[in-house]
């Protein structure tokens, strides 16, 4: 069992004969992740974030292949280009994210904290940001863009691995080539300009989940794929 047609290439080529089922067990609980009408300054203050300016979410775990030196690179050039914009983090590497954020210049426009329960907290911050960026070099399936899109939040995401499958171009989201500074910064400003356009493919990004990644469509089939085993 993988998470990903990515995965299932991977897997088969290492020669394996056995059936490959791809099933994103993980799944999406779309009652906790989904928009809501909430006033966003209102819910912001509420979170401690800044009622002002876009927030683009970067809610990986700090490691090398979630590349997120890339994503700090492109943020500054946002910064330098004179745009009011903060980025949020929230892991349990978030000292070693705020240490980057220094090196690179940007550590004023940085928000990083601890991470927060994963079902109770962490839906609001989706709801509240403008963006979210998955900046991975390799990534499995990546299931920050799909908590992301339940809760109609715009995704940018590095078109590598099972990213491909979920975030596609001009339909759920906006992508680019891994670790290219300049194209995650111009990803990241249409994202922030183009609202409806964002709205759009984020709501389509929510129809996707709904229809492949919703955790009991993902149980029931993975009960089957044991049933059949």
């Amino acid at each position: 069992v993988v998470l990903s047609e990515h995965l299932a290439e991977v897997v088969r080529g290492h020669g394996t004969r056995r059936p490959v089922s791809v099933i994103p067990v993980y799944g999406v609980d779309l009652e906790r992740f989904r928009p809501t009408d909430d006033d966003p300054a209102e819910r912001r203050r509420t979170l401690g974030l800044p009622p002002e300016g876009s927030v683009i979410f970067f809610s990986s775990r700090i490691a090398p292949e979630k590349d997120g030196e890339t994503l700090l690179a492109a943020f500054r050039e946002l910064l330098d280009g004179g745009r009011d914009v903060w980025l949020l983090h929230l892991s349990g590497g978030f000292e070693t994210f705020r240490t980057h954020a220094d090196r690179a210049g940007v550590a004023h426009r940085v928000i990083a904290r601890d991470a927060v329960h994963p079902e109770h907290q962490l839906p609001d911050f989706y709801r509240v940001s403008d963006l979210c960026v998955q900046a991975s070099r390799e990534e499995g399936l990546g299931f920050s863009p799909l908590e992301a899109l339940a809760c109609e939040t715009p995704v940018v995401a590095a078109s590598v691995g099972g990213l491909r499958e979920t975030i596609v171009e001009g339909e759920t989201g906006w992508t680019y080539p891994a670790g290219d500074i300049a194209a995650l910064a111009r990803a990241m400003e249409a994202a922030l300009d183009q609202r409806e356009e964002a709205k759009r493919r984020a709501r389509a990004g929510r129809s996707m989940v709904s229809n492949r990644y919703e955790r009991q469509i993902v149980f029931d089939r993975l009960v089957e794929a044991l049933g059949e085993a």
